[in-house]
């Protein structure tokens, strides 16, 4: 089997064509133990899921992540991705390397889900000292990795 890690990009699906056809939208958090063979295991068990570019042989895959992939020191990780057809809740039926953790309703308000959250999702507060003024400063990163604005 080809080595895909590092090669792996999402194609965007075009909203008009989600609200041609009026699928619902489910944001579902998923998460991983490793990349490579969760990336590797779809090539292997759901290839309608994934497109190879002749001419350069990248993989994309056919789902968009909201979200770039956030990944903790054990290499468990995570990413948001819009669910139009329920294609996680048929990948996670036929893959080992990934599980939906469900969406953030759901994590927030299961204690055993937000502590696999936080373990992958690190929210510790992070202080930066300014190079040309010594000044420092403390970011700390919000509850929800991903979002810019939550209503």
């Amino acid at each position: 089997m080809p080595d895909h890690r590092g090669y792996i990009t999402t194609t965007p699906l075009r909203k008009s064509t989600l609200r041609d056809i009026n699928l619902p939208l489910v944001d579902r958090l998923i998460t991983y133990t490793d990349y490579g063979k969760f990336i590797d295991e779809i090539v292997e068990k759901m290839p309608q899921l994934v497109v190879q570019d002749e001419e350069t042989g990248d993989t994309s895959l056919t789902f968009k992540a909201q979200t770039p992939t956030v990944t903790n020191k054990n290499g468990e990780g995570m990413f948001l991705a819009r669910d139009a057809e329920e294609t996680f809740i048929e990948m996670n039926a036929k893959l080992f390397q990934s599980s939906i953790l469900g969406t953030y309703d759901e994590v927030f308000a299961d204690p055993a889900k937000k502590i696999t959250y936080d373990r992958i999702y690190d929210q510790t507060p992070i202080t930066y000292t300014d190079p040309e003024t010594g000044e420092e400063f403390t970011y700390t990163p919000p509850e929800k990795f991903g979002v810019f604005y939550d209503l």
